[in-house]
């Protein structure tokens, strides 16, 4: 593969052509110079020689404002380069950034779906049995299934709260009139032991009476 397929820039082949042209041409020179070594050239060579020194000229000039055009190409190419450079490195490190976070939220996610709910462990009715009571949500998906049956299940611990506060109420007021009850009947006990010690007492105070004034009872 020679050079001039390597290159492809238009400039630069410009300049290669150019190049060998000014190789071409100083070969030329050279060859003429060795050629007249030592002997007077006529009128007409001379005026050759000078024009073809003018076209080597021309040609160096051509080729430095080629190298300074390709310096400037080369610069601006370098700027360029670097400028998409700088732009691949910052997608690269937001493409970084966003497979970091996507393996974050799918750590998340897989975290949320292993996490031990709470309403995994409520002793909730069976599926089949809470479908056989409530049929309307046999086409629910498992999500708005488990919503209903946690609403159901809710509505029926609220149900028994409800009937507990009602019994307890019931429970405390036959407390309080087993309570009156017991009181009532302490009281009477207590009128009845009262009621037992009359005749004991009237028998007493006259056994007293019998030994303070016996003469009376003579």
């Amino acid at each position: 593969m020679t050079i001039q397929e390597i290159i492809a820039d238009p400039a630069l082949r410009e300049c290669l052509a150019v190049v060998d042209r000014t190789r071409l041409l100083c070969h030329q020179i050279l060859t003429t110079i060795e050629s007249a070594a030592g002997v007077e050239l006529p009128d007409d060579q001379r005026i050759e020689r000078s024009r073809t020194q003018k076209q080597l000229n021309a040609l160096l000039t051509q080729i430095k404002g080629l190298h300074r055009a390709a310096i400037m190409s080369a610069r601006e190419a370098k700027e360029v380069t670097s400028e998409v450079r700088r732009e691949v490195d910052r997608l690269h490190l937001q493409l970084q950034n966003l497979y970091y976070e996507q393996r974050h939220l799918r750590g998340e996610i897989t975290a949320c779906r292993e996490f031990p709910h709470q309403y995994t462990s409520l002793p909730l009715v069976s599926e089949d049995e809470f479908l056989a009571l409530n049929p309307e949500h046999q086409d629910d998906d498992p999500h708005n299934l488990m919503i209903a049956r946690l609403n159901n299940e809710k509505a029926v611990r609220e149900e028994l709260e409800k009937q507990r506060k009602e019994l307890l109420v019931k429970k405390q007021a036959l407390i309080a009139e087993n309570k009156k009850r017991k009181d009532d009947l302490a009281s009477l006990d207590e009128q009845l032991k009262k009621f037992s010690m009359i005749p004991f007492l009237h028998f007493y105070c006259q056994l007293l009476d019998v030994f303070r004034f016996p003469n009376e009872f003579i």
